[in-house]
């Protein structure tokens, strides 16, 4: 694992949020498995990581480093200047209605429904049903919207950092590099309610 502490310094100071977004690769190799080498690209949020995208060479021929650093380049480092776009993006989708008084009680249960909508609609659309099975999935969705505060205007941005802390919550389990990838998708979908 090779992080770039310097990159999430950049990003922090430029955006002003106090989430730090690490980028960096894993780079693992083996003569058995799916692949005899694999670069993963990572952002580290929080104790979590997240994968963004991988480059795999499989079993076959000889080893095209120059290959190899040109598919890393092009499919995970490109994608490290995308993401603190699509962050800000995320932080101009309101969850719920933002002008709503969040000290009166049924514009709170209005402000926490609309919350539930949306993360249940992420839920689905970044697969964490496959990636965790139903227990697992339906213990992470209902402590995420547990822990949502009642008097919050929430936005996507505030979800998707949520949704990318997810991996942290399930240390040993064993599906959990299905989950680091379906959650390092959370800053590119829609975050949407029901209509």
């Amino acid at each position: 694992y090779l992080d770039f502490p310097e990159k999430a310094r950049d990003i922090k100071n430029h955006y002003g949020k106090t989430e730090k977004f690490i980028p960096g690769i894993c780079i693992m190799s083996s003569d058995t498995g799916d692949c005899s080498l694999k670069v993963l690209g990572t952002f580290r949020v929080g104790n979590s990581l997240t994968v963004q995208d991988e480059v795999l060479h499989k079993h076959i021929g000889d080893v095209d480093v120059e290959g190899i650093i040109k598919a890393v380049d092009e499919r995970i480092f490109s994608e490290y200047a995308k993401l603190p776009d699509k962050l800000c993006d995320l932080m101009l989708v309101d969850i719920g209605d933002p002008s709503a008084d969040l000290t009166d009680e049924e514009n709170q249960k209005a402000n926490i429904q609309a919350y539930k909508e949306v993360v249940t609609n992420a839920f689905k659309e970044l697969g964490i049903l496959k990636a965790v099975g139903v227990k697992a999935r339906n213990i992470l969705l209902e402590k995420m919207i547990y822990e949502a505060a009642e008097d919050i205007h929430y936005t996507a941005y505030d979800i998707c950092v949520e949704l990318m802390r997810l991996p942290q919550r399930v240390s040993g389990l064993a599906s959990l590099p299905q989950l680091q990838k379906a959650v390092g998708r959370a800053p590119y979908i829609e975050y949407l309610q029901e209509k």
